[in-house]
Formats: C-alpha cells, structure tokens, sequence
C-alpha cells in the first residue's frame, strides 16, 4: 500500500471531491467560504437562509448622512476653537461607529432567528441523508476493472486530499462546538455587562450636564450617548436571539459532524481498497520484473562480457525494485498504526474534556484518566521515530538523485558499446549492438520504475512523518492537559472507606506461581531474540569479576594525594569514574530485566507492572549504591574530599541499611500503586506506598538531625548563620513533608501521593549530585590556589630585597609588585560556586516541578500589562505576565551574581596562564563584568518588552542630565573605557601625572587608583588621563634611565675619574650594555668639577639599590685614586668702620671645676 501520489493542484482535488461526495464537497465549501468572510461555518449557512420571522430593530432618527453633514460642518466652521472642534468631531465619529456596530446586531440577530427555525429543519435532512448513506450496501465506488497502478495511485492520490480536506473540517467543527458549549455563559455574563453600561448611558442622558456646553457640542454629545444606547440595546437583542438559538444550532452542527464523520469513514473505506489494489499491483510488476531480469540473465550466460555486465546491473536494478515494495509495505503498516493511535488519542482527548466540562473530576473519571495517562505513547520514542524518518528521507532524496543521474548517464554506456563493437568482425557486430541496445532498454525502464516506486516512498516517509509529529502535537497536549488535572484527583477511597478484604487477593496477586513463570517464560524469550540481553549480561558479568580490582584501584588514586608534589585533581576524576563504574552493575541487571519485561512482545499485565517497576527500582538503587561507595574507607569521601570521619561513618551507616529496606519496598508499590484494580491499589499498593515514604522520612532524618546529622559540624563552625538560626524550620519542612504525602495516600490521593513521592525522590538525587559537583570544585579550587600559592613563594624567594626608602620626587623608587590576594580571590569564587549551585538546584526544582505543578504553566496566564510590538511583520499586543517577573528575578539575581564573583573566578583562570600580564588580566575581568551587566540590563529590558520607542524618553531625559550635571560622570566612564581597550594605561604601570608617581592599582568605572611609594591611594578621574599630561614609566618597556651626578674637587685628574665612574657602572650587572653607560665633564661648579654618569636599566624596581651600589663603587675607586669630593667651600668677607678686636682663648675642659665668678 502506498499513500501518497505526486501532490495535485487545490482545484484537481476539490473537482475530485465534489465527484466523489456532493455533500461533502458542499460543506468544504461553506466552511471555506465562511473564513473569507470572517464568520464560523454555522454563521456563514444561517447567513445564506432567506426564510425565517424577523428580528424587532432599533428605530432612530439619526443616520450616517446626518451625523457625516454635521461633521462636515463642524470642519468648515471658523467660529469653534480648535480643541473643540476636535472634541466634536470624536463624538459624531462615535456615533458613526455605534450606528454600524447596531446594523451588526441586527443582521446577527435575523440569523440567529432564521437559525431557530430553519435549523431544526436542515438537521433532520442532514439525519435522514446520513441515514440513507448508512443503509447502501457498499457506500465506497468499486475499483475500475483493469486499472493501472498509476491509475490508483492517482486516485490514491485524490482520496488522501478528500481525506484531509474532511478531517480539517471536523477540526473546524469541534472547534465551533466547544465555542457553542461556552456561549450561553460567555452571552449571560455579556448581557449583564451590556445591561449595566445601558444603566449608567441612561442616567447620562437624563442628566443636564450640557448646560455648561455650547449648543453644537451638546448635541454632539447627546448623540453620541443615544447611538450608544441604541448599540447596546441592539446587542442585548442579538445576544437574547444568541442564547435561544444556541440549541437549535449545536444539534445542526452535530448532524454536521456525524455527517462528515460518515464520509470521513466512506473515504477512509476507499482508500484501504486502494492502497490494497496498488499493493497487489506492485507486487505482480515487481514478481514480473524480477522474473524477466533473471530469465534475461540466464539466457545471456554465454554473451559478450558488456552484455551481461548490463544484465547484472539490471539484475540489481529489479532487486532494489522488490526491496522498495517492501519498504512500502512495512511503511503502510506504520502509517496505518500512526493513524489509528493519533485518531484514538483525539477521539479520548475530547471525550475527557467533554467529560470533564460536564461532571468534573471524579473518582471514577480520574482513574480512567490515570490509565490513559499511563498509556500514552511515549514522546521520546516518537522524537526517535521521527529522527528515523527524517534519515529516510534524506536517503530516499539521495537515492532519487542517483537513479536520475545513471538514466542520464546512456552516453558513457553507448560509448563503452561502440568500443566493443570496434573490436568485432562485421559478422558479429550487428548483433552485439542489438543485445545491447536491448539492455540498455530495459535498463532504462527498470530506472524509470525504480524512480517512480522511489518517489511514491518518499512522498510516503514524508506524509509518516507528519503524521508522527501531528502525533507528538496531540501526545503533548493531551499530557498536559492530564497533568494539570489529574494530581489532586482521588484515585482510590478514603482508608476509612477501604475495605481490606481484597488484601490477601492482591498479595496472592503479587505471589502468585503461575505470574512469576510467566516472567521466567518471557525472560527466556527475550534472551534468545534481544540483543540487550546479550549485550548487557556479559557487560555486568564483567563489572562483577571486576569489582574487587575496582575498589582497589579506587583506594590507589589516594595513595599520592598524601604528598603535595604529587596530588593531581585527576586522581579525583579517576576514582569518581571508577566508583560510578563499580555502582553498575546491579543497577544495570535490574535495568535490563525490567525494560524487557515491560517491552516484550509477549508481555503480560504483571510482567508490564513487574518490568516498569524494577526499572524505576534500578535506577534509584544505582544512587544509594554510588554514594554508598563514595563513603567507603579509603575512597573519595574519605581521602579527596576529606570529610569527617562522623560524617562519612554515618553516611554509610544510613545508606547501608537503605539499599537493604527501599528498593524492595519500592519495587512493591511500584508495582501495584497503579494498578487498574481500586482493591489492590488501595489496600497492598497504599501499604506499601506509605511504608516507602516512612522508611524514606527516617532516612532523611537520621541524614540531617540537626543534632547529629551531616550538618553538625557546619552547624557548630557557624551558630550565627541563617541555616543555623533556622534549623527547627528546615528540619521541620523536613518532617512534615513526608508525613503530607502518607497523608495524602490515606486519604485516597494515590497517584498524588505517588508522583509526588517520585519528584521528591529526584529532588534528592538532584541534591546529593550537587553535593558532589560542589565537593568536586572546591577540590579543585584547593589545587589551584595552592599551586598558584607555591608559585608567589617561588618567584618571591627568587627576587632579591627591595629598598623601600623615600626618595626625591624627581626619582623613581621600586614599585611595589601587582599581588594577587589569593584568599580575596578564593572566597569570592567560593561564593560564586555555592550561588551557582543554588541557582542550578533552582532550575533542577524547576525541571522536576514544572511537570506536575501546573501552577508554574498558569502563571503564564496572569497578565501584568501589555505592550505593542511587532510580530511578523504585524503589531500585535504582547502580555508580560508573572511568569516574566519570575523569570525577570532570576535573570536580575544571575545577572548580580555574576557580575560580583564571575571576575574572581576568571581571574584564577587567567593566572594559570603566565603569558598573560597583570594588565591583560584587569582588563578582560573588567569588561566581562561590564559585558554581563550589558547582557543583564538588555535581557530585563526585552523581558519587560521595552523597546526604543518606549524608553527614548529617558534617553532624551538622560541626554539633558548629562547635558547639565552628568557629563563629568559620563566623561570619565567613557575615558574608562577608552583606557581599558586604547591601554594608555594599565594595571601595575607606573606613572606620573602631576606631582604623583606611583603605581597604578585599580582602573574603575570613574576613577583609577595610584598608589604612591608612601602607600597613599590617589584617586585620579579617568577623563584626566585621557586629556592631560601623562607620564607613563612603563607603556612599551621597563628600560629605563638614571643619572648620577658626582662632584670632584679642583686639581683632581678628570680623565681618571672619569674612566673610574665608567668602571663602576661596567662593573655593575643591572647597568644594561645596550644602551651603553654615559660619563660626561659637565661643569665647572662653583666649588667642584660637575661630572655626570648616565646609564640604563632594564627594570624599574631596582633604582634605588643600583643608585646606591654605583655610589659606593665610585666613592672606593675615588678613595683609592686619592681623587677627593668636593664640598661646599665660603670666603667670608667682613666690612667695619672702626677695628674688630680679636682674642684667642684656651678651651676648658668640661670635666675641671669652674673658678668661681667664671
């Protein structure tokens, strides 16, 4: 069967159609022409009646041409201000619009007046019509006799767009009754709204709040409220007509649908029969082609080798043929499946809301409705299926392409032919080159056949794969649907009202011989056709030999962590990988046994229970396993992490005793909460449900008892915390929460209970994986401070003591060297760590929720407020609602999170990187903070639905601030930014500008920090080193140069000490070669001989120590060359009239008693 056929123009199938079925056809019709005019298919039939009793209408004075002259007038008046005139204006075109809304009514209410009494009518013919269809004997037009396969195909063809054509017009007529179901309410509350407004209209008009307007603008007003009362009656009117025919046209629209559905069936009757005739078709040209290749084959045994070189490929051509038949075949089978599974959830899915609309959420109902949920196909094997699809598409495509070009390809053939033939006698050459052509022949045709079944198969994958992802469409809303509904729906009784005599029955249930030799039976069956079987048993045999050596070769990787020289953090992934690996193997067993008991093609309704289950089971058991081992002596808990040994003891006390109890539990309730019978759900499956969630409660219990859980050492490390100040409330939570849900299962919510339960099992796994993934960074952040620790000691001890002393202004002294402080950086990344687990435990909570909490998909229906923008090309109206302020707060909180510690912790990146400078650094940390407050402010922005448009005035506004008092502060952000990416400067630079020199520290959003050799910060705005004078001692390089000036008393040998000061700096290693050390006589001074030593150094941070090495060399050379240093020499000259007397004393000795009277 096939069902597709090269697609047909619209007007091909709707001649097709009106052919084939009149009255469907006319339906199309109406429907289609109804959506040109705007109006429902319903509207548009009762549009066309021309009988019926007519509609009461509201009589007025006024028309369109009254209002229209008086608008005219108010325009050319000269006497009206402006704002008036505009005023007026607005009023009559109010008017205009009430009087064209009121013939709207009007024509809505004769039709729903024609539709009371005419449909009725159209109903019983439509009935009696269907009726008569029912009753032939084969509705479908039997098939011509002797019809080609392309003759079906086409009307194969032509069927498949009836087909559509029908089913998109019983989704168009389910929609128009489930608009019909909520239009009495939608008209009644309409009616009440109308009749308020008609109220609070009529005491307008009654009052005289005119007298203070002028006469044209009274009268403006004055009708404008009469046409408004006018409107409103009208509509209270057409709305009365509304709800009075509403009966009358539901029962049309259902002999409607029960009309298209009968045609629905008709076509779909047709169709089988076609699809059956061209199967037959393919098969008896497929068998014909098959033979006459092979026949052709034997014949042409003992021909010329090119001869049956072209019989072989022949010979493969008519294989590929039969294959593709196949093909097609296998794929009608699927497609007939997806058809029937996608027509069957519809059809349960508007049932359910029918029901649902109707009676509500009842016990009885709900279970029903579990049981679909339950059997609802799975999405991800239909994303599969439809990935499976799409590759056969493409192969088809390719394989279309490649038929195509060997029908092109008769040139190369002919030519091979020709060179052949060339090489024959005469006598022979007429007939090879007829065998050939013969050949080449049939080649040709069985292309043609080929491309042709080629193509019906590609349009066929191509129609299979819509319908797959109709399919997935139609799953995913119906589980939506279900699963906002179903989670508060009691599935079984209250246990006061549970009778426990089906208890032992149900247990008899579970134990029952002859089930669990079902289950052997079919565990034999799948090991002798599953492949997982014998994939998967040899792999856990394998991890269970193993096992030993794993656990050994965990406890090894914590051999070299004992020694800091050799700890690695990928000993840590090893054993982490090992562990997880040595976790498997049960896991892995019960996995493999459940998953084929539940898929087995010989599956029963307790191997099914028993299967799904002990997957459940297996997965959860991998968990308690994995963290189990992770406590064990010697391994990661133990000897990465370096937990306390109370902690590891009790983890592993707890998860011992865990693996022993849950698991078994589990695979009891698993199996038996949902049962399809109430008595055992309720009695051995809520049991065993509430066991699990108890014995799960004192797990977490003993896990985090304040008192003497794993949280006991944080808890005494910080008493002044919030978790410890709130601990009776969280461990409270604790508590509570499991007893709700046993609660819950008591009272008779069971699949509450149980999904619950499930969520909160995955928040728990959630939970302890984080617990390790934090473990696992903060290990690694541990090394890598330490190694960057080890590396500053290093590079410390390498370089030699600095002198710190003050200098002159006009020198440069040692700069202090840019430091990391690792501790700063190792807490703000710390901190970065714990909130990006928080936020990642947020989003996994949200994950595992979001399925069964509809309260987070309603939130999208709260509307905050609305903006305009522009979808499509088209300006629609968007609504920012709660769920868009929840998900404003997260991007708020990820944005500040970021922007605070991100920095830090790309800073540690970067210094694992010595090729980067401390410059480079700052300034990718810098702009990544500025990039992530960019991002964050843009996705606030667009979450709120801010445009240009809206936010231009506070451009504008902030245009004029800045214009006035902000362009100081906007200056220096901008200066900032040229700084960060221009680099003028950078951090650890030293610069003068003014009378600082110091060393640049910080490059901020409005100012840079220098730090002076006094350890004084200078704050200098941004915008100053972009428009003044900079002095920068270290932009390109560190060389540097340095001028010593050495005075040398009168009379010394200036050649010789010149050559002195040269030797000393020769001599110095930090004086550079190149440049080279220049001396120079400079002066004669006043009481020395000026000579000068300029040379150069390669850094910056050793001037004052080689300052003061060169000075000592040359005072020793100078010493030992008796060259003296000249100091400061004064004549004095006294000027005095009368003599100065002169006397010279012998000094006393300070130790000899003075005469007295001295």
């Amino acid at each position: 069967m096939t069902f597709t056929q090269r697609l047909i123009p619209p007007a091909t199938w709707q001649t097709a159609l009106v052919r084939s079925h009149p009255i469907l056809s006319l339906a199309v019709l109406i429907s289609l022409l109804a959506m040109l005019v705007g109006l429902s298919p319903v509207a548009a039939q009762e549009a066309t009646e021309q009988t019926g009793p007519t509609t009461p209408t509201i009589e007025s004075t006024l028309t369109p041409d009254l209002i229209e002259s008086k608008i005219k007038e108010v325009q050319s008046s000269s006497t009206l201000e402006p704002e008036a005139a505009k005023r007026i204006i607005e009023q009559y075109r109010g008017a205009l619009s009430n009087l064209e809304e009121i013939k709207v009514f009007e024509s809505q209410a004769t039709n729903f007046r024609k539709a009371i009494a005419q449909a009725p009518l159209d109903s019983a013919a439509l009935r009696e019509q269907a009726a008569q269809r029912l009753a032939q004997e084969s509705p479908a037009k039997p098939l011509a006799p002797n019809a080609t396969l392309s003759q079906v195909e086409q009307q194969l063809a032509q069927q498949l767009a009836e087909i559509a054509a029908v089913e998109a017009l019983l989704a168009e007529l389910d929609k128009i009754l489930d608009a019909n179901t909520k239009e009495p309410a939608r008209a009644r509350k309409r009616i009440s709204e109308a009749n308020r407004e008609l109220d609070n209209v009529n005491a307008e008009i009654t009052s005289n709040d005119d007298s203070l307007l002028n006469p044209i603008e009274a009268q403006a007003r004055r009708w404008a409220l009469e046409t408004r009362r006018d409107r409103l009656r009208a509509e209270i009117l057409m709305l009365d007509q509304q709800l009075l025919s509403v009966s009358a046209r539901s029962d049309l629209n259902l002999a409607r649908r029960d009309l298209a559905e009968q045609a629905l069936a008709e076509s779909r009757q047709r169709r089988a029969l076609l699809e059956n005739e061209a199967d037959r078709l393919r098969h008896i040209e497929a068998s014909r082609v098959e033979s006459e290749t092979a026949e052709a084959q034997r014949n042409l045994a003992d021909a010329h080798p090119l001869v049956r070189e072209l019989a072989r490929e022949n010979a493969d051509l008519s294989a590929a043929i039969s294959d593709l038949t196949e093909r097609l075949d296998q794929l009608d089978e699927r497609q007939s499946e997806r058809d029937a599974s996608r027509r069957q959830i519809e059809e349960a899915f508007r049932s359910a809301r029918q029901r649902l609309e109707a009676v509500g959420l009842s016990r009885t109902l709900g279970q029903s409705l579990v049981t679909q949920y339950r059997q609802l196909p799975d999405l991800a094997a239909l994303r599969k299926a439809s990935a499976e699809n799409a590759d056969r598409i493409a192969e088809a495509s390719l394989n279309l392409v490649r038929y195509r070009d060997q029908l092109r390809r008769d040139n190369a053939w002919e030519q091979r032919a020709d060179d052949a033939i060339a090489k024959l006698p005469a006598a022979e050459r007429s007939a090879l080159k007829q065998r050939l052509r013969d050949q080449v022949a049939r080649r040709n045709d069985l292309l043609r056949r080929l491309i042709g079944i080629e193509e019906s198969y590609l349009r066929g994958v191509t129609e299979l794969d819509d319908n797959t992802r109709a399919l997935m469409r139609i799953v995913r809303d119906y589980r939506d649907f279900l699963s906002e509904r179903l989670l508060w729906v009691r599935s079984v009784v209250p246990i006061s009202q549970q009778s426990f005599a089906d208890f032992p029955a149900a247990l008899a249930w579970l134990t029952a011989p002859a089930h669990w030799q079902s289950v052997a039976g079919i565990l034999q069956h799948e090991a002798k056709v599953s492949p997982w079987l014998w994939l998967g048993l040899p792999a856990v045999l394998v991890l269970f030999w193993k096992g030993p050596a794993l656990r050994r070769r965990v406890r090894a990787t914590g051999e070299p962590l004992r020694r800091v020289s050799s700890d690695k953090f990928s000993y840590t992934t090893k054993a982490l990988g090992l562990t997880l690996l040595l976790a498997l193997p049960w896991s892995l067993l019960l996995a493999l046994i459940g998953m084929r008991l539940e898929f087995s093609t010989m599956a029963t309704p307790f191997s099914m229970a028993i299967g799904s289950a002990l997957a459940a089971v297996g997965i959860g058991f991998y968990y308690l396993r994995a963290f189990h081992l992770l406590c064990m002596r010697g391994g990661i808990a133990d000897r990465h992490f370096r937990w306390s040994s109370h902690t590891i003891r009790l983890l592993r006390v707890n998860f011992g005793w865990a693996i022993l109890i849950l698991p078994p539990l589990g695979l009891i309730a698993g199996a038996t909460v949902l049962h399809p019978d109430a008595a055992f759900s309720g009695t051995l499956g809520r049991l065993a449900l509430v066991a699990l969630i108890l014995t799960l409660a004192v797990f977490t219990v003993r896990l985090t008892n304040p008192a003497n859980g794993v949280f006991r050492p944080f808890l005494l490390a910080h008493p002044e915390s919030w978790f410890s100040r709130l601990r009776l409330l969280w461990f409270g939570a604790l508590i509570a929460v499991p007893v709700l849900l046993a609660f819950l299962a008591l009272a008779g919510y069971l699949y509450t209970a149980g999904i619950l339960l499930d969520y909160l099992i995955s928040e728990l796994w959630l939970i302890l994986s984080l617990v390790l993934v934090h473990q696992l960074v903060v290990r690694w952040l541990i090394l890598t401070r330490r190694s960057l620790a080890l590396r500053a000691a290093l590079d410390q001890q390498a370089t030699s003591p600095t002198d710190t002393a003050a200098e002159p202004p006009t020198e440069i002294a040692k700069p202090p060297n840019k430091t990391v402080d690792l501790a700063a950086l190792d807490e703000q990344t710390r901190r970065l760590i714990n909130s990006m687990i928080l936020i990642a435990g947020a989003v996994g909570f949200w994950l595992i929720w979001s399925d069964a909490l509809p309260a987070f998909g309603l939130l999208d229906n709260i509307t905050l407020w609305r903006y305009t923008a522009t979808v499509d090309g088209m300006e629609t109206r968007v609504p920012v609602t709660l769920a868009d302020l929840g998900r404003l707060l997260l991007i708020v909180s990820i944005a500040f999170i970021a922007g605070r510690n991100l920095p830090a912790l790309l800073e540690i990146i970067l210094l694992r990187h010595t090729a980067i400078s401390s410059g480079m650094r700052y300034t990718i940390i810098t702009l990544t903070a500025y990039s992530i407050t960019a991002a964050g402010v843009l996705l606030v922005f667009g979450t709120l639905g801010l445009s240009w448009s809206q936010v231009q005035w506070l451009v504008a506004a902030l245009s004029v601030g800045i214009g006035f008092g902000l362009q100081e502060i906007v200056a220096n952000f901008i200066s900032g930014l040229i700084i960060l990416f221009e680099r003028p400067i950078r951090v650890g630079d030293v610069v003068s500008i003014g009378d600082t020199t110091g060393m640049v520290t910080r490059i901020q959003i409005r100012a840079t920090t220098i730090r002076n050799w006094d350890k004084q910060e200078l704050l200098v705005p941004n915008k100053e080193f972009i428009t003044g004078r900079l002095l920068n001692w270290s932009l390109t390089d560190t060389i540097n140069r340095m001028t010593m000036v050495v005075g040398a008393e009168y009379g010394c040998d200036t050649r010789k000490a010149l050559a002195l000061m040269a030797e000393a700096a020769a001599e110095n290693p930090r004086v550079l070669e190149d440049p080279a050390p220049l001396v120079t006589f400079d002066n004669f001074g006043d009481n020395s001989l000026t000579l000068a030593l300029r040379y150069y150094l390669g850094a910056l941070d050793c001037r004052l120590s080689v300052t003061s090495e060169l000075h000592q060399a040359i005072d020793d050379k100078f010493r030992a060359a008796g060259i003296g240093i000249a100091f400061p020499q004064r004549d004095i000259h006294l000027h005095a009239n009368d003599p100065i007397p002169v006397s010279v004393q012998q000094a006393l000795d300070p130790m000899t008693p003075h005469p007295p009277g001295a």
